[in-house]
């Protein structure tokens, strides 16, 4: 799942046809093309409680791990997930979980694709699902995508986002979570993100 030559992965040949494992600490940047399953293992997310200037008051965090369930992950192993355990609760617009930074240069396209499973409320104003993606360490953010609450909830999503505008430059991507009120949902699961794969060209 990563690029061939990659010497930051362990167990790297000249052809995509065998396993790659990112190995922390050889490179400074994660590797592209990069895939992440959420397998529960070492994985280059930070979680951050809080944006500074924004409210969190919630018992919600951003996780990897095998709770609550349903959903089951899309993919054996855990997802990456926002909620109490139970469900949502409480108003939460600064909570974030940020990637590690990925060096795009020589690249002119970008593509993240990931899978999205989510059981929340659905009017457009609330609950708002955020992926972002910044080359500043986010005092910018070229791309930020809300994700469509309209879709099915309930249900593993395909997503797909297009980076391009980070291309041929260092670049993190990180997921928000905005509640807008702080009426608590406990009887919604959360959101739920699985196998994310970044890709350049």
């Amino acid at each position: 799942l990563y690029e061939a030559g990659q010497a930051c992965t362990v167990g790297w040949s000249e052809d995509l046809r065998c396993s790659h494992a990112y190995t922390p600490g050889l490179c400074a940047h994660l590797p592209l093309n990069f895939a992440e399953p959420f397998d529960c293992g070492d994985m280059q997310w930070a979680f951050t409680p809080a944006i500074a200037g924004a409210s969190s008051s919630t018992k919600a965090v951003w996780a990897v791990d095998t709770t609550p369930s349903p959903p089951m992950p899309k993919s054996s192993g855990c997802t990456l997930n926002f909620n109490d355990g139970t469900g949502t609760a409480g108003q939460n617009s600064g909570s974030a979980v940020s990637s590690g930074s990925w060096d795009a240069t020589g690249k002119t396209k970008l593509t993240l694709t990931l899978w999205s499973w989510f059981d929340l409320r659905t009017a457009k104003v609330t609950d708002l699902r955020i992926l972002e993606a910044s080359a500043d360490g986010f005092a910018t953010t070229p791309v930020a995508v809300t994700l469509d609450n309209t879709a099915p909830i309930q249900t593993w999503s395909l997503v797909t986002v297009d980076l391009t505008p980070l291309a041929g430059k260092v670049f993190q991507v990180r997921f928000r979570f905005d509640g807008k009120t702080v009426e608590p949902v406990a009887w919604r699961s959360g959101w739920f993100v699985d196998d994310v794969l970044v890709v350049g060209e």
